[in-house]
This record gives structure tokens, sequence and C-alpha cells, in this order.
């Protein structure tokens, strides 16, 4: 474990200095290619299989195309080229180009050449397809399965999406998250891991910037690049196991506000998860607080009356850091019984026995 850790830190030490050299952004063809860089971004451990196209050869690709223009539509031959090392889809018909994949859980790398397809503004490539039905391409309905989709409108933001299809969606599917940026045309870098509790992460040359949870499909038939003429991808990698972690440990439960009477003890349970093990906890307040090895808060003497805001910090055994606050109360809490009833109500049935004895003293 300690020697997988360390190759992933030297990696990420030989990617500090990569992104200094220049990347060529030619839609047709690249003398290098920007996602030699995938393979340093990760520590493969089960590949379950690649393609880097630099034989040319796609014959092991399914490839299709489809006229759209008619209701409903039909089949055409698929227009794609190998042509200098990258998978491109070619013509102004959306092609699919799909490649046996049976990986439901682990994770996907691929570069891809993000351009403005002819006639559209968005592609999309589906990292698992659990059932691949002609007839539902035929009448534009979503295919069960998950997808990156990429948005190049001409009035607007530009958009990386992580959706989930089914039979019964649109083919733009239900959106899990959203990526927004002024500008994401030329080669970037994908990776997507899936956890088997349904956790996904999207990383953008190594950033994380997608998340989501869903566990509806849980096979897989084959990763399918869907676009017009113009996007590419090249270094495909798909593997049963996760690769890449850059993602913080996840919160089990949102921090949320406490409130204690004075006098009383503070207890709060965090919780957190993540794939590559909590390492450990650490707060601010050190003054007031301690915090275990299991994210438990405990207060270290007697809080006064006030408000406390509280940090936490929880990290993974890769580094990893998540943040979060909350704000503890302490109130006087529910005022005592005054002095003067309690003497008083002490005090009341001895009077009363003295005007008794009186009155029969004085009966006498």
């Amino acid at each position: 474990m300690r020697e997988k850790y360390g190759r992933f830190l030297i990696a990420l030490t030989v990617i500090a200095l990569l992104t200094c050299m220049p990347c060529s952004h030619t839609p047709e063809i690249r003398s290098q290619t920007v996602c030699e860089r995938a393979l340093l971004l990760h520590v493969p451990s089960d590949i379950a299989w690649s393609d880097d196209f630099d034989d040319e050869d796609i014959s092991d690709w399914h490839i299709d195309g489809i006229n759209w223009t008619a209701d409903p539509g039909y089949y055409i031959p698929g227009n794609f080229t190998a042509t200098g090392g990258v998978l491109r889809a070619t013509g102004p018909e959306c092609n699919f180009a799909g490649h046996n994949s049976s990986v439901a859980f682990g994770t996907w790398i691929f570069d891809v050449d993000i351009q403005d397809p002819v006639n559209e503004y968005h592609f999309y490539i589906s990292i698992i397809s659990a059932t691949f039905n002609e007839r539902e391409i035929e009448e534009r309905r979503g295919s069960p399965g998950y997808a990156i989709g990429f948005y190049t409108p001409d009035d607007g933001q530009h958009e990386i999406r992580i959706l989930r299809g089914s039979h019964d969606l649109t083919p733009h599917g239900l959106f899990m998250d959203y990526y927004y940026d002024d500008d994401i045309i030329g080669w970037k870098n994908i990776i997507v891991t899936r956890e088997t509790s349904g956790q996904f992460y999207v990383y953008l040359d190594g950033v994380l910037i997608l998340e989501g949870v869903n566990l509806d499909y849980t096979t897989s038939e084959r990763f399918v690049l869907w676009s017009h003429g113009g996007p590419a991808i090249d270094n495909v990698s798909v593997s049963n196991t996760i690769d890449y972690d850059a993602a913080p440990p996840k919160w089990d439960h949102p921090l949320h506000g406490k409130t204690i009477n004075f006098g009383d003890s503070f207890y709060y349970d965090l919780n957190a998860t993540d794939y590559s093990g909590i390492d450990q906890w650490w707060i601010d307040d050190l003054e007031n607080f301690t915090i275990d090895d299991d994210g438990i808060i405990t207060n270290i003497r007697e809080l006064a009356v006030g408000d406390y805001d509280v940090t936490v910090w929880v990290n993974d055994t890769l580094g990893n850091t998540q943040t979060g606050a909350f704000a503890l109360t302490v109130e006087e809490g529910p005022e005592g019984i005054p002095i003067e009833l309690v003497a008083l109500a002490i005090g009341l049935p001895g009077v009363v026995v003295v005007a008794l004895v009186l009155w029969r003293v004085k009966k006498r």
C-alpha cells in the first residue's frame, strides 16, 4: 500500500512539471497527446480495456450513424476517423462509436477534444450503457446508463455535466451535477470514478468538478462516444478499480448548530467517509474543545454562557481535506425558584400551626 501511494505522489510531481508544457489544441491532428498526463494521474490496478488509437485501427469499435432529421430517425453509416492516433467524429449527422465495456464500477480515463459539433452544441460520452437498443436510438429515447455531456453554446457559458439516462427521459437525461466555464474548447483530460456505493466523481485535468450518487444501473454493455462531426477522444483506459482519488471526505450528515444549558457537558459525534479511508480530525478551538480519532467533539472545561463558532477539518489518507463549521449556543437554562418563595413555602405551615395553638389557648 505504501509503495502504491509513493508512486501516486511521484506521479503528481511529474504532472506539476508537465502542466507547464504547451499542448496542441488543433481539432484535426496533434503530435503529442495531452492525455499522456492521464497515465500519470492514476495508478492503474485492474485495467479491463484501453485504446490509444496509435495504430489507427478502430475495427473493434461499433461504428454507426443516425439521421435524426427524419421522424423516426434511421440508421446511416457512421463517420469516424482514427487519423493522427485519435478517434474523431466527422460528417454533419450524429455518429456513435461504441466499445464493448462491462465495467460499471471503477475508473474511466480519457482525453477529449472538446469542439463545437457540426449542426449541434453538445455531445456525450457514455461511460456506462446498461443496454444498447437500436430502436431507442431511432426514437430519440434515453439510453439507460451514465454519461458525461459537453455543451458549447454560442450564446452562453460552456458546461460539463454528469447525467443518468433512462428509457423515459430525453437523450439529455437526468443531470446529477453541472460544471460551468467560459471556455472548455480544446483537449482536456477526464477521469471518472464510481464506487460501489454509487458515488461518482468527475475530474477535469485532475481537478474535481462533478459528483453525484446513483445506483439505478449496476451493469454495462458499452462505452460510447455520441457526436456530430468535430469532437474526438484518445487514450481511453477503463479499469475495475478506483485508481484516482482527489476528492475530500464526505460528511455523512451536514453539520448543524447545537444548544446546551450552562453546566451541561457537550458531545457531538461527527462522521465522514472516504474511499481511501479517514486519516485524522482536528478543530480550531482547542481552548474549549477536543476531538478524538472518531470525530467525537467534547468540551474540556465548563463552557460560559454565550455563542461559540467551531470549525472542524478531516482528511483522508491521501491528504484530501474536508472542512465544516457549526455554532454552539450555551444558554443560562431554566431559572431557579426564588429563595423568597422557598422560604415562604417552608414557613407557611409553621405559621398555621402557631395560629392554631394560640386559638386553642385563647379558647380555654
